[in-house]
Parts: C-alpha cells; structure tokens; sequence
C-alpha cells in the first residue's frame, strides 16, 4: 500500500473515532459504552476502508454500491457487537445506524469542503 493510502485510512479511522465518540456522548453513553464505541470503530472502519479501496480497483462495481453493502455490513457488525457487549444499550441498532450515519455524512461533508 502507498503512504497516501495509509495515511488516508488513518484519517478516516481517527475522524470517525472523534465523530462518533462525540455523537455517543451527546446520545448518552457513557464510560464503557464509550469506550465500546472506540473498540467497534478500530474493527470495523479499516476492514470498510481497506475493502472499499480493494474492491473500488478490482471490480466494475460503481463506488456507492460498494459504499452501501460494506456500509450496511459495519452498521450489522456493530449492532451485533452493541447487542452483546454494550451495558444497558435500549437500541443497538437504532444506535448503529445513528453514529454510522452520522460519520459518514460529515465524512462526505469534508471531503466535499476541501
């Protein structure tokens, strides 16, 4: 992998760390949730990003289709793992669709500023 493509996956992973961290807090989890919110963030965003650029270079499918099946995979994945592991999380899904959403729509908003 280049240094431009690791240095692209890292600032997606610590954007959407600071993203959803602050969009959990604001949602009202709390200490090992949170802490839960980071561990979810460092499994699923670069096995997305990885596969998103692997299969954007090695397939003829268009890019948001990609963006949308390995999207709806992370949000499955964490839901699962919000599920199982959160303390008294009410709505793991509503919640993973939340924080998702959110970061990936401001994502999308940055890229679209610079």
């Amino acid at each position: 992998m280049g240094s431009k493509l690791i240095l692209s996956m890292v600032i997606s992973l610590l954007l959407t760390i600071v993203l959803e961290l602050s969009a959990a807090a604001v949602f009202g989890l709390r200490g090992r949730n949170l802490l839960l919110t980071m561990i979810v963030n460092l499994l699923t965003n670069p096995i997305v990003t990885a596969s998103f650029y692997i299969l954007s270079g090695l397939t003829q499918f268009s890019e948001p289709l990609i963006k949308l099946f390995l999207e709806i995979s992370a949000v499955v994945a964490e839901w699962l793992i919000y599920r199982k592991f959160g303390e008294n999380i009410k709505r793991p899904l509503l919640l993973s669709m939340g924080l998702n959403g959110f970061s990936f729509f401001s994502g999308m908003l940055i890229n679209y500023l610079i």
